[in-house]
C-alpha cells in the first residue's frame, strides 16, 4: 500500500507538500474532461482498490487523495469520465500506456465529443502503423547482427512510441519530450508571473532532462536485437519495465503542453494560465532524487481551485465552459501528426 493511503482525506482535507516515493505513488495522469478533475490520477493499492489524486484540491501545494467511490463528494463527473473510470477499473495494472489506449478507446465511443471521437480513431490507427514501423525498424536490425531472430509482436509494441531508426523523432515519446523541453524554455521567458514561471520550467527542464537520458537508454538496447529478444523471452515483465521508463517520466506533460498551446488563443492568454499550470505539475518522485519545488505562488482568485478548474462568475468562465475545453484539449492530446495515421 503507497504510504500516504492512510492520510487518505476527501475536499475538506488535505496533504500538503505531498512528494511520492515512487511513479506508481504518483499514479498515472488521466485526460478527464470534468473540471475539478484536470490534473487528477489514479493509482492501485495493494488490494486492488482505485485512488484518485487531486492537485491544488485545498490550495497551493495541497493534494488530496481518496477512493474513486468518494469522487461524488468532490464533483459529478462527466458520463465520459465515468465510463473511462470503469474501463480502467478492468485493467490488469495502471501504466501510462495502458491508459492512453483505454482513453482512446473510450474517447472513440463519441462521450467525448465528435473531435475527441474522430482523434481517438486516428490515434487507434497511428499506435498500429507505428507497430508495424517498430517491427520493421527491429527486422532491419536484427538481419544486420547476421543472426535469424523474430521479434516478437509485444516487443516491437514497446519500442512504438519510443521510436527507431530515421523516422524514430516522429514517435510519440519524441514528441512529447520535444514539447515538454519547448515548454521550459517558452515559460522561462514570462516574466509578469516570476515565482509561477520560474516554477514550471524548472520542473519541465527537470523532467526532459531524465527523459533525454531514458529514451537514450531505450534505444540502445535495440543495438543488439539478438540479445533483447532473448531477454523478453526470459525475463518479459522486467524489459517492459524497462521500455516504460520514459513514458512514467513525461506522464501528464502531455496534457500541459497542449494547455499551453491552447492558451494563446484562450481569454487571458498564458499570463492567465501560469497559477493553473504550476499547479498542475507531475511531481518528480523521490527515487528520481527530486526535491519538491517551493517557489511561490500567488493565491488563486476564484477560490482554492481556481478559475481555470471549477470556472468563475467574474470571469464569464463556466463548467460547461471548462468541459468543452477539455474536450478540445483532449482532441489535441490524441490527434497524431499529419502521415502517423497509415503506415509508411
Amino acid at each position: 500500500m503507497p504510504q500516504d493511503a492512510a492520510q487518505a482525506v476527501g475536499p475538506a482535507g488535505s496533504i500538503q507538500g505531498w512528494l511520492p516515493t515512487t511513479f506508481l505513488e504518483r499514479g498515472v495522469a488521466v485526460a478527464f474532461t470534468t473540471p475539478l478533475l484536470a490534473g487528477a490520477r489514479l493509482r492501485r493499492t495493494e488490494r486492488g482498490a482505485t485512488e484518485l489524486i487531486v492537485p491544488d484540491i485545498a490550495g497551493p501545494g495541497s493534494v488530496g487523495i481518496l477512493p474513486w467511490e468518494r469522487v461524488g463528494s468532490l464533483c459529478s463527473p462527466s458520463l465520459f469520465d465515468r465510463r473511462l473510470a470503469g474501463r480502467l477499473a478492468d485493467l490488469p495494472m495502471l501504466s501510462p500506456e495502458a491508459v492512453r489506449e483505454a482513453v482512446a478507446a473510450e474517447a472513440a465511443c463519441g462521450l467525448a465529443g465528435p473531435e475527441a471521437q474522430e482523434a481517438a480513431l486516428a490515434a487507434q490507427s497511428a499506435a498500429a502503423a507505428a507497430r508495424d514501423r517498430a517491427a520493421a525498424e527491429l527486422a532491419v536490425l536484427a538481419a544486420a547482427s547476421g543472426r535469424a531472430v523474430t521479434v516478437p509482436a509485444e516487443l516491437a509494441a514497446l519500442f512504438a512510441p519510443i521510436g527507431l531508426g530515421q523516422a524514430a523523432d516522429a514517435a510519440l515519446l519524441p514528441r512529447t519530450l520535444a514539447a515538454v523541453a519547448a515548454l521550459g524554455e517558452q515559460v522561462g521567458e514570462q516574466r509578469h508571473a516570476a515565482g509561477e514561471a520560474e516554477k514550471v520550467a524548472i520542473a519541465a527542464r527537470r523532467t526532459a532532462t531524465a527523459a533525454v537520458a531514458a529514451l537514450q537508454a531505450a534505444r540502445g538496447l535495440a543495438a543488439n536485437v539478438p540479445g533483447l529478444v532473448r531477454r523478453w523471452l526470459t525475463a518479459p515483465a522486467a524489459l517492459a519495465d524497462e521500455l516504460g521508463r520514459v513514458h512514467w517520466l513525461l506522464d501528464g506533460w502531455a496534457w500541459l503542453c497542449r494547455l499551453w498551446d491552447a492558451a494563446e488563443e484562450a481569454r487571458g492568454g498564458r499570463a492567465a494560465l501560469l497559477g493553473e499550470l504550476a499547479g498542475l505539475l507531475p511531481p518528480l518522485p523521490r527515487e528520481m532524487g527530486a526535491a519538491p519545488l517551493s517557489v511561490r505562488r500567488r493565491e488563486p482568485e476564484a477560490g482554492p481551485r481556481g478559475s481555470g478548474r471549477a470556472g468563475d462568475w467574474r470571469s464569464g468562465v463556466t463548467l460547461q465552459d471548462m468541459v468543452a475545453r477539455n474536450e478540445r484539449l483532449l482532441a489535441a492530446l490524441l490527434m497524431p501528426p499529419p502521415g502517423q495515421e497509415t503506415p509508411p
